[in-house]
């Protein structure tokens, strides 16, 4: 930029011909003819404020040196000169990786690969980087991960990645647990103590660095096994039969022979079923026999907090009338 005393009379000298210091490139508006790239340059701004930009159109290396605006007054009196330095930035090119045309290098293993970069080199000089490209994100364990409730979790999101990853972070459900990176540490580790049921689901690591597009990911699916809680209902419509219902993880249950007991914990008798039980005859003057607590015994082999892998559930059955049963929820 060029900025003079409007009435004063403004000069453009730019790189010498055959090796002279200076040239004339503009008095005022007018471009000097006798230039090689005369048909590049031009004055522009704002002239009426003492403005006189020259621009260069499409520079090349031809035209870096150094150029120099002045401010002319009583014909020939340089009242102000401002000098600078056009550097010409060339960006390296036809850059290739020897004897790897398709893309692909062959090499074998436990035997050293030599990867030879060539380069036509730009200005300023390059400097010749390696990078393995976008990061190769892996997870300590293999999926799916199977783990009793109660017991703790601990996993390890590993990244290898040249240049170092810019960041790493677990995705479990809703919930973001970002993770401290440095050049030396390319790892994450989320600890879930005591872990619950509702810790089952997708743990997703991602990672991304400088090199290429968006993250880069992998995932375990972590299922929390439990014992079986166990409910028990009468079948609709069957009013002489149970329904034992476990839910647990695994969901493969076995049964074992229901407990008919007294109110008072003794035991009547014991009735060879599985998930169904009919507890009753249907001989209404035998119906009082029927009177007491029910329990279903089953387990899906996992243990609960007390080392016990068979649980159990309670109902009381109860005559009311000739022909109905109340079940009520036992917690006797």
């Amino acid at each position: 930029m060029c900025n003079v005393n409007p009435n004063s009379w403004p000069t453009w000298d730019g790189p010498g011909l055959n090796g002279s210091n200076f040239t004339t490139y503009s008095d005022k508006l007018t471009i000097n003819k006798n230039l090689s790239n005369a048909q590049k340059l031009k004055i522009l701004g704002n002239i009426s404020a003492g403005e006189y930009n020259m621009k260069i159109s499409n520079v090349s290396s031809e035209e870096e040196g150094l150029y120099r605006c002045s401010e002319v007054v009583n014909k020939g009196t340089i009242l102000t000169q401002t000098t600078i330095s056009l550097k010409i930035k060339v960006a390296p090119w036809n850059i290739t990786i020897k004897n790897a045309h398709t893309g692909v290098l062959q090499g074998e293993e436990n035997y050293p690969l030599v990867l030879e970069c060539s380069v036509n080199s730009g200005v300023p000089k390059e400097s010749i980087m390696w990078y393995n490209d976008e990061p190769v994100v892996t997870i300590n364990k293999d999926s799916p991960i199977r783990i009793v409730e109660g017991q703790n979790l601990t996993l390890s999101c590993l990244v290898d990645s040249n240049p170092a990853p810019t960041l790493i972070y677990f995705k479990i459900g809703r919930n973001t647990y970002m993770c401290n990176v440095s050049k030396s540490a390319h790892a994450c580790t989320v600890n879930r103590i005591n872990i619950n049921r509702n810790d089952t689901g997708t743990y997703v690591c991602r990672a991304r660095n400088n090199v290429g597009n968006g993250y880069k990911y992998t995932s375990v699916e972590v299922i929390v096994q439990y014992p079986p809680t166990i409910n028990i209902d009468i079948i609709k419509g069957e009013e002489n039969s149970l329904r034992c219902n476990p839910n647990g993880n695994p969901n493969n249950y076995t049964f074992y022979s229901w407990l008919h007991q007294s109110e008072f914990g003794e035991t009547i008798r014991e009735i060879n079923s599985t998930e169904i039980m009919s507890f009753c005859p249907k001989d209404p003057t035998r119906r009082y026999q029927c009177n007491g607590v029910y329990i279903c015994r089953a387990e899906n082999g996992v243990k609960d907090v007390t080392g016990n892998r068979t649980q159990s559930g309670k109902v009381l059955v109860r005559q009311e009338g000739q022909y109905d049963f109340i079940i009520f929820i036992c917690n006797c």
